[in-house]
Formats: structure tokens, C-alpha cells, sequence
């Protein structure tokens, strides 16, 4: 059997479905999934039933896993909690680590590009979804590169960013030790790199963009902001409306994305993540 599969737009995004990722499934067949990610930007694997061991041995099965940023009181399970109830289903407070961040992913973002080595690929899978909300939505930097005129190209290749976590903690509202500006430094990444698996130039732009390197940081932040806009036009756009038993995969290295509101308050979501390691990104 091989996985069937469904464009999720016409320029970017994949759906994979009919085969199941519990241990079992040939290594070819993982491979397949690694492959799409990396060729469509987005998967969405239809129709899954894993427990967090299946989860994290199908993610080993295609990369390193790595942990989330080592904040204080943030749990470091391998698979982490991306909704608003615990590991028993309840709500959680307001004020908790993991609520402040679930308010850091309501904006454009790209996993990990404050630290070195950044994410390659992530993952979330939903096991509980609130009935209206919710949404995960993806943009496609490849094709924003690729739309803009040849000279503005030029432009931004010569430019150098500076990814900053303080910058979207505070954004979250979350309350961060004094030591954290040590502890997470701003990382320098091109505003253009090349995919290294399709050679494709990409924008690298977040809202962890805290500065370019040349430029005052509120005209650098409304640089970011523009081309953010450009970015995320409906044709660049996926927006995925959960069900029960999708495995969303994406490229870090290709693609941004970000949460969408939901009734935090009324409506349990039980979403879990996982973060591979690039490891060619070196410190």
C-alpha cells in the first residue's frame, strides 16, 4: 500500500492519507512523508490514531527531536502540549507558561529561528478540537520570494535579521527571568536563504524579527511587516481546519505560519507538538 494523496492548494500544501504511522510502517513509506514535507511545504496526514509513543517513534524515524526553548516552568516532555487543557484534560490557568504561549502563536512565526540550530520540520497533532476556531494557517515563502520584482530580490538578499524570543515572549505577555537575555541571544539569519534540499530562495521573515542589521529597529519591524503582508495573501495561504486525527507537518525551513483564536475558555483543544533538529544549522 501506498499513501494516497490530495493537493492541498494549487501551488503548495499536500494531503497524505490511507496508511496508518504506528511502528509498522515500512521506512519507505516514512521516507515518503519526510519527502512531501520537504516538497510541498505542508502535510497533512489524514485519519491517524497515536499514542505519544507512536507519535515521538514516527518523528525519530525521520529526524532528531528536539525540546522546546528551555523556559522556566515550561514542561520538556518530547511531545509537547499546544492547546489550553493539561495532560489530564482540564483547563489550564491564564496566567501558565503554556498559555502565554499560545498567545505568541497567534502571529506570523517560524519555529525555533531564535535559536541555533533552528527547527527543521514540526509537527502537531490533534486529539481534541474545539467545533469553531482553531485554525492553523501556513504561508509559503517560496512563493513570496519568488512573486517579488527581480530588483527588490536583489534588495533583501544583501540584508541580515536579527531573531529575538524576548521579543515575542514580552509579545505573549509572558513574565521572563532577568537572565533570559543572556540565556537566549538574538540569532543572525539572512532575510534570503537557499532551501538546501530544493535550492529554492526563501524569505526567512517572523515575528521574531527584532531588527536588520543597518536599519532602526521600528523601520526594520515594519519592513518585516510589509513583506509579511506580501507574504500572506490568499493564494500563498493554507488554512487548516482540524479534525480529530490529523498529523500537520511543515518545513521551518520554507514555509511560516501561526495559530488562529478559538474560545479559550469554553472549548477544550488538545493539540501536540514535536520540533525536529536542522542539523546542518550549526552554531
Amino acid at each position: 500500500m501506498v499513501w494516497e494523496r490530495r493537493k492541498l492548494t494549487p501551488s503548495f500544501g499536500m494531503e497524505l492519507s490511507g496508511q496508518s504511522l504506528k511502528p509498522g510502517l515500512p521506512l519507505s513509506e516514512m521516507k515518503a512523508v519526510y519527502d512531501a514535507v520537504v516538497e510541498h511545504g505542508v502535510v497533512v496526514v489524514k485519519g491517524q490514531d497515536l499514542s505519544d509513543a507512536d507519535y515521538a517513534n514516527f518523528a525519530g524515524s525521520i529526524g532528531q527531536i528536539v525540546p522546546l526553548p528551555m523556559i522556566d516552568n515550561l514542561e520538556q516532555a518530547p511531545v509537547s502540549l499546544f492547546g489550553n487543557v493539561d495532560r489530564e484534560g482540564d483547563f489550564q490557568a491564564d496566567d501558565s507558561v503554556s498559555m502565554s504561549g499560545h498567545r505568541t502563536a497567534l502571529v506570523w512565526h517560524i519555529d525555533n529561528s531564535y535559536l541555533r540550530p533552528r527547527a527543521s520540520l514540526s509537527m502537531l497533532y490533534g486529539l481534541v478540537i474545539p467545533p469553531f476556531g482553531s485554525n492553523t494557517e501556513f504561508c509559503d515563502l517560496r512563493l513570496a520570494y519568488e512573486a517579488l520584482p527581480p530588483e527588490e530580490q536583489k534588495r533583501l538578499e544583501g540584508l541580515t535579521a536579527r531573531h529575538w524570543l524576548i521579543r515575542t515572549l514580552l509579545n505573549g505577555g509572558m513574565k521572563i527571568s532577568p537572565d533570559y537575555e543572556t540565556r537566549f541571544p538574538p540569532v543572525h539569519r539572512p532575510l534570503v536563504h537557499t532551501h538546501p534540499e530544493s535550492g529554492r530562495k526563501v524569505l526567512c521573515i517572523a515575528f521574531h524579527v527584532a531588527g536588520i542589521e543597518g536599519m532602526a529597529d521600528e523601520d526594520a519591524q515594519a519592513m518585516v511587516a510589509e513583506l509579511t503582508e506580501w507574504a500572506t495573501v490568499p493564494e500563498r495561504v493554507y488554512s487548516h481546519k482540524w479534525s480529530p486525527g490529523d498529523l500537520v507537518i511543515w518545513d521551518n525551513r520554507s514555509v511560516m505560519h501561526r495559530a488562529t483564536p478559538y474560545d479559550i475558555h469554553q472549548h477544550k483543544r488538545d493539540v501536540r507538538g514535536l520540533r525536529l533538529n536542522d542539523l546542518a544549522d550549526a552554531a
